[in-house]
């Protein structure tokens, strides 16, 4: 039996995201025709900082970014106890962010980090799917958008999204991310006495 009140909240999620997708959709189109100045503003460009423990999606990531006019990687972390050192220092403007980390996973940095210190934060995994129960608790905590990679032969894979990759950053840029306070995932149960 399907607790009611989780499905309420995954259907939350999914509208949530639905809006965002078509928001940030919007923007792409907005921003491909030039009519998004906003980012651009005095030719600054779009402080980008990568966290994933992989050495290599941080390096791909890096030079995806890098490639284009109006973004810059301004750092990579490892993990999330040395990106938050980064934050402090390099005030990115978005953040990409992995989910499966040593010391910390994504998910928890990502509600930290909301608490804390609210920024846009585009999560960038192999678990971040459509219809993905992270994905949902990720979009919850605050992220303003996903991008999943491929399990098998991520440079090539993260190639192959790099121009989803970078418009989602411009619209990441855009987003104005406020604190939250997303109640933690408990499942209720129930005695037979209160089914019946």
């Amino acid at each position: 039996m399907v607790d009611i009140s989780l499905q309420g909240r995954l259907y939350d999620c999914r509208a949530r995201y639905l809006d965002r997708k078509a928001a940030l959709a919007g923007n792409a189109a907005m921003f491909a025709t030039g009519i998004f100045e906003q980012v651009n503003m005095k030719n600054r460009k779009i402080k980008v900082l990568v966290i994933d423990d992989s050495a290599l999606i941080r390096s791909v990531m890096k030079e995806i970014i890098n490639r284009e006019a109006d973004m810059e990687c301004v750092g990579a972390a490892p993990d999330p106890l040395v990106a938050r050192e980064m934050i402090k220092s390099l005030n990115p403007d978005v953040l990409t962010l992995d989910v499966e980390m040593p010391k910390m996973d994504g998910l928890d940095f990502l509600a930290r980090l909301m608490r804390l210190r609210p920024m846009p934060v585009l999560m960038v995994s192999t678990l971040t799917e459509l219809g993905s129960g992270i994905t949902f608790r990720a979009l919850e905590l605050g992220a303003v958008d996903f991008v999943s990679r491929r399990k098998l032969d991520i440079a090539r894979g993260m190639e192959e999204y790099a121009i989803d990759i970078t418009d989602k950053i411009r619209a990441a840029a855009q987003a104005r991310v406020h604190t939250t306070t997303a109640a933690p995932v408990v499942q209720e149960r129930f005695s037979a006495d209160a089914i019946l």
